[in-house]
């Protein structure tokens, strides 16, 4: 009888993954880590279920920070899926400075959001925060000027439809292959005066985003994100 959906062994998997989700390990951590692994079973689907919850890579980190052993079967696999977003964190950061020296020459300074300025604000390694996109932000007077941009250094941009009244909130781009990876690009503005949807409700997704932005250096690049998040624990 195959007991891989068992709920013994998936609860086992997910306290370990709730155990292993910080960006940073600890004594006490790692204590604990070792006493759930000594007495874990469900090696087989581990990988699985860590890279289904972008966890991988950050469980093979605690794991290697910890010094336990585990299956070399398991081992081997979680390593692999470390080297892999290792490689797409590599290919994001890439891009990403190229999008930034290409805006910052038209004097366009966006902002980095969500999960690659999580990456690197709190990871000692970006690849322990896989990443699925850029996201971007500009102000509302800008988004035409970044898409003829992007589209005029081999960005494929998916334009609005037409008709519509208004820009839409996002715009997605792929940025041309390279070693066989292409990265996926959401634009995002903002109107510092507000939105008002159809329902005359307000559009509140950016407010205080004109707040002083916080500054990170990545690849020897100045990025400029939303004020570090306080009061979230990773």
């Amino acid at each position: 009888m195959d007991q891989t959906n068992s709920p013994d062994k998936l609860n086992q998997t997910y306290r370990l993954l709730a155990l292993c989700a910080r960006a940073e390990g600890h004594p006490q951590m790692y204590e604990q880590l070792a006493v759930q692994l000594d007495r874990f079973t469900a090696w087989h689907e581990l990988p699985a279920r860590a890279e289904a919850h972008g966890m991988a890579p950050l469980l093979w980190h605690h794991v290697q920070k910890s010094g336990i052993s585990i299956p070399a079967g398991t081992q081997r696999i979680l390593k692999g899926l470390y080297l892999r977003h290792r490689s797409l964190s590599q290919a994001h950061t890439r891009v990403l400075i190229e999008i930034i020296s290409l805006l910052n020459q038209a004097d366009i300074r966006p902002l980095l959001l969500k999960g690659l300025a999580l990456a690197y604000q709190y990871y000692p390694d970006p690849a322990l925060r896989p990443a699925t996109d850029i996201d971007l932000l500009v102000k509302q007077d800008e988004v035409s000027c970044v898409r003829h941009l992007l589209a005029g250094v081999g960005y494929r941009m998916a334009l609005p439809k037409a008709g519509l009244a208004y820009i839409p909130k996002e715009l997605s781009t792929d940025s041309p292959m390279k070693d066989g990876i292409s990265i996926h690009v959401e634009v995002h503005h903002y109107n510092p005066k507000g939105r008002i949807y159809d329902d005359h409700s307000r559009d509140q997704e950016f407010e205080g985003f004109e707040e002083t932005p916080y500054s990170l250096t990545i690849g020897g690049k100045t990025i400029l994100t939303s004020a570090p998040i306080r009061a979230v624990q990773f």
